[in-house]
């Protein structure tokens, strides 16, 4: 029971630091700086960046900023149009499909490869205490979805 009682609180951390990420908004990020950092905002948090750096991280946001929306526009598009295809009429076959599918597959992968090179950005912004700190919170979080999957997961008969 004890060790169920402590996944239960691990669990309601890692909430509590996914919903702060999502919710909080720093006065000088928009509307879109946290959620533009996805899980990186919590560890970024954990990493006590100095003024200088929140400023670096944030211009570095800036300067992805349009990038990404033009990505996720794409993407978007790519599948609106895949989805019209797959459920359109006349009935959709691989030779209509396959073309569709490469440009959404495309535009994923463009997407990721731009956000990677964002993070990749902001990680260079820190120093190696923050970047060990960092890993060793990532490394916490990743042993605690274990144990969640872990509780979750029913039973093999």
């Amino acid at each position: 029971m004890s060790q169920r009682r402590s996944v239960a609180i691990g669990v309601a951390f890692t909430v509590m630091l996914w919903s702060g990420a999502v919710f909080a908004q720093d006065a000088d990020s928009g509307r879109h700086g946290p959620r533009a950092l996805g899980m990186l905002a919590p560890l970024l948090r954990v990493a006590e960046l100095t003024d200088v750096q929140k400023g670096q991280v944030h211009a570095i946001l800036q300067s992805h900023r349009t990038q990404l929306q033009a990505d996720r526009a794409a993407l978007g598009a790519a599948q609106r149009q895949l989805g019209d295809t797959l459920f359109g009429t006349p009935l959709a076959t691989s030779d209509t499909v396959a073309p569709l599918a490469q440009t959404v597959a495309q535009a994923r992968s463009t997407l990721a490869q731009h956000q990677l090179d964002m993070t990749l950005a902001i990680l260079a912004v820190l120093r190696p205490d923050q970047l060990a700190k960092v890993a060793s919170t990532h490394q916490q979080l990743v042993g605690l979805r274990s144990q969640m999957r872990g509780l979750l997961t029913p039973p093999q008969p």
